[in-house]
């Protein structure tokens, strides 16, 4: 008799150079929510709060701003963005009014939030995603100098095993916020573009293309993420976060299989079988994938023993 053995894999806990950006103002919030994530991540629930001109999509980026699409929010008009950079203080008043919560995290009255906000369910435990912040307040009100100007943005993350909300836009390795003081020609340099001169955007310096993530989240549950920029201590000077299309992804486990059907099932007597698990995201932790083992055949028996997880 021919014996079989199946994998059932059980769900995986955790999971043109010189050219000018164009920007669509028309997208609607699901819209720009779906254009950033991921196709293995679904979002829902998306709403906009601010001034309906402060957002859209963009698309032809290049090398220089690190992107080539994507969503763009900004405390002035996103019309004002693309390129060339052929004035030094690129300003709008919108009008609108800041948030209590982005004031707090500035230290300064805030103005003309834009906040882009939805849920979305992980089978990962992280989600990550690339982002560009650009300002005009550069480099004339950041360090050296001393200014009272420092535009905001933050990514807030809220949901099962988060106390509140979690800024999770960060410098790298570190737990300090990206702001116009804290990445500028001085402090953090290395993440910083001056770009007089530039053709793409407007803005006069922009960081380094970033990432935000966020680990430790609980497999099959619902996060909501709020992406939110202000003007800080006045309503001028334009300031814009970019986020990299189809950036917002899970570490999602794809399984390989080398069987004679090419399926889940191994036979008695046939090609030796063999399943390779891979992540398709970089993990920063070691991660623990779970399945079952079913069939006729009887493990460590019929065959060598196989563990029902491996890290």
């Amino acid at each position: 008799m021919r014996y079989f053995l199946s994998f059932l894999f059980a769900g995986f806990l955790f999971g043109h150079l010189g050219a000018q950006i164009t920007v669509n103002n028309a997208p609607t919030a699901q819209q720009l929510a779906e254009l950033l994530a991921g196709s293995n991540l679904v979002v829902s629930n998306a709403t906009l709060t601010g001034a309906g001109t402060a957002h859209g999509s963009f698309a032809n980026g290049n090398l220089n701003l690190g992107m080539t699409s994507g969503v763009i929010l900004s405390t002035g008009l996103v019309s004002t963005a693309p390129g060339p950079n052929s004035a030094g203080n690129t300003s709008n008043q919108l009008g609108t009014a800041g948030t209590a919560q982005m004031t707090t995290l500035a230290g300064a009255q805030t103005y003309d939030a834009i906040t882009l906000e939805f849920d979305f369910t992980v089978q990962s435990d992280f989600i990550q995603f690339n982002y560009v912040f650009a300002s005009e307040e550069y480099p004339e009100y950041a360090p050296p100098n001393n200014s009272s100007f420092n535009d905001v943005f933050a990514f807030f993350i809220s949901g099962p095993g988060i106390t509140g909300e979690e800024n999770i836009a960060l410098i790298p390795n570190t737990s300090t916020a990206v702001a116009i003081n804290n990445i500028n020609a001085i402090t953090n340099n290395q993440y910083y573009i001056d770009n007089t001169g530039g053709t793409e955007v407007s803005f006069d310096a922009f960081t380094t293309l970033l990432t935000a993530r966020k680990d430790g989240l609980t497999p099959c549950s619902t996060y909501h993420l709020k992406l939110v920029i202000a003007d800080a201590g006045d309503q001028k000077y334009n300031s814009a976060v970019f986020l990299q299309e189809n950036s917002l992804v899970q570490g999602i486990v794809d399984v390989n299989t080398n069987t004679i059907n090419s399926d889940n099932i191994a036979l008695e007597g046939c090609i030796q079988a063999s399943f390779t698990f891979s992540l398709d995201q970089p993990s920063l932790v070691d991660k623990t994938i779970n399945y079952q083992i079913a069939g006729t055949a009887t493990n460590g028996v019929d065959y060598s023993p196989i563990a029902s997880s491996l890290t």
